[in-house]
């Protein structure tokens, strides 16, 4: 409070505000990291636009705005270390002799804890923009597998997907035009999949010879 009330006697009487004085009453408080906040809605009060007028000082609210969200994670971590310290002590000194039932729930508490210990090292944008979440969706789903016949809808690696129609619909169809683009991709800058194709139909037959006459198109086009 005492930083703000000499920050405050350090600006002009009597005429309205400007960025310079802003700044020249800044430069005279001293330490303002405490406060900058307050300047700032203060400036901004009087139709200073800080990130243009006040860049210096909008940068100075960023790294102390940095500051404390780094502190508090040191803080999170920290907690969050003493906490797994606690109960690994725990399962160290009743592993032989606790109930299976009861060691079981101190190794989710663990797991909970390094989850939340995770978070807490990482830095989380709070404020994410459209091109945050889409950038971040290319970078999760770059090595999924798009098949066009789906609109490049995404098959997500290590994941089991459902195809489900009523009979006659084409599910079988669908699935092997998926096969083969697997096999051989549309587009050159796409890796080649391995497949496991398993019908229990009694047309397997049909449906095998697709991938072979896929398989033959591509050696007479590569000459392989």
């Amino acid at each position: 409070m005492e930083s703000l009330i000499r920050y405050f006697n350090q600006l002009p009487k009597n005429k309205q505000i400007t960025a310079e004085d802003v700044k020249d009453a800044a430069a005279n408080t001293g330490d303002i990291s405490a406060i900058i906040e307050s300047i700032l809605a203060h400036a901004e009060a009087q139709g200073i636009n800080p990130k243009k007028e006040l860049a210096s000082l909008d940068d100075a609210r960023a790294a102390a705005q940095a500051e404390k969200e780094g502190q508090k994670r040191r803080a999170d971590i920290k907690a969050a270390t003493g906490k797994m310290s606690k109960h690994l002590s725990s399962l160290s000194a009743n592993i032989e002799t606790a109930p299976l039932d009861e060691l079981s729930e101190v190794i989710a508490e663990i797991n909970a804890e390094a989850a939340g210990l995770t978070t807490s090292a990482s830095k989380i944008n709070r404020y994410p923009t459209w091109s945050d979440y889409d950038t971040a969706w290319k970078k999760e789903s770059e090595h999924d597998f798009s098949p066009e016949l789906f609109n490049r809808l995404s098959f997500p690696e290590g994941t089991v997907s459902y195809i489900g129609a009523r009979t006659g619909r084409g599910k079988t169809s669908a699935l092997v035009t998926i096969g083969m683009e697997a096999l051989f991709p549309l587009k050159q800058n796409i890796k080649h999949r391995r497949i496991l194709f398993i019908s229990l139909g009694r047309k397997s037959k049909a449906n095998i010879a697709p991938f072979f006459f896929m398989f033959g198109i591509q050696r007479s086009i590569l000459g392989k």
